[in-house]
C-alpha cells in the first residue's frame, strides 16, 4: 500500500521536547536548543536526513545553515527537471532501432525496432539478432531489422496428451513511454536506448 505525503510526515520520529527550529521550501529542522541537539527532515520524508548533537549553538546553526542550502538545491534541482521533462519531445522514428545491454554474471543485450511514434508514446517489438562468438561464452551481437524475434506461448490443445502444448508466436508489440535521452523503460531490469549502429558485446553464463 502506497503512503501519502501526509503518512510519510505524520511517521516522523520528534524526540520529546523538540519544535520547529528552521522550516524552509523543502526541509524543516526540529530542535532542543538546550539540549544542542536537531532533526532534520527534507520533502515529505519519514526518515531523518540527519539527527545530531552539537558543541556549541553556532556549529548547530551553521549545520542548520547548510541544510537550507542543500533542499534549496534539490529543489531547484527537481524544477528544473520538471521543466526539461515538460518541453521534452523525442527523436526517435518510425524503424528505429533500440537495444538493452543489462545484467549481473551475463550480459544480455535484445533489441526492438520502433513501429509508430505519437508524441512521447511509441511502439515497438522485439526483432531477432546475428551473433558472432568472440571467446568462451562472449561474443558480439547486431540487430536483423523487420525480423521479429520468436517467443514460446502455451495454448489448449485438448486432443494433446498433456492438454496443452507450445507454440512460438511473434513477439508482442509493447507501447511505451519515453523519457528523457530518449530511453524506454522495457522493465524493471532493462532500459533500451538508441542502438549506436555497431555490434554489441553480450556473454552468458554456465
Amino acid at each position: 500500500m502506497n503512503k501519502t505525503k501526509e503518512d510519510r510526515i505524520a511517521m516522523r520520529f520528534i524526540p520529546s521536547g523538540y519544535t520547529v527550529y528552521k522550516e524552509c521550501s523543502n526541509g524543516i529542522v526540529y530542535a532542543s536548543p538546550n539540549k544542542l541537539s536537531a532533526i532534520s527532515f527534507i520533502g515529505t520524508s519519514s526518515k531523518p536526513n540527519w539527527y545530531y548533537q552539537f558543541m556549541t549553538v553556532e556549529k548547530m546553526d551553521a549545520a542548520v545553515l547548510r541544510f537550507v542550502e542543500k533542499c534549496d538545491a534539490i529543489l531547484k534541482w527537481n524544477d528544473e527537471k520538471k521543466a526539461d521533462r515538460a518541453k521534452f519531445k523525442t527523436e526517435l522514428k518510425v524503424g528505429d532501432i533500440l537495444n538493452t545491454s543489462w545484467g549481473y554474471d551475463q550480459t544480455n543485450v535484445e533489441f526492438y525496432q520502433v513501429l509508430s511514434v505519437k508524441g512521447n508514446t511509441i511502439t515497438i517489438q522485439e526483432i531477432c539478432g546475428t551473433y558472432e562468438a568472440t571467446g568462451y561464452m562472449a561474443g558480439r551481437t547486431s540487430p536483423i531489422p523487420n525480423k521479429p524475434a520468436k517467443v514460446n506461448t502455451w495454448i489448449e490443445d485438448v486432443n494433446g496428451p498433456n492438454g496443452h502444448t507450445c507454440i512460438q508466436i511473434d513477439a508482442p508489440i509493447l507501447t511505451k513511454r519515453v523519457s528523457l535521452g530518449d530511453h524506454v523503460k522495457i522493465n524493471e531490469s532493462a532500459s533500451a536506448w538508441l542502438w549506436k549502429g555497431e555490434s554489441c558485446y553480450t556473454s552468458s553464463y554456465a
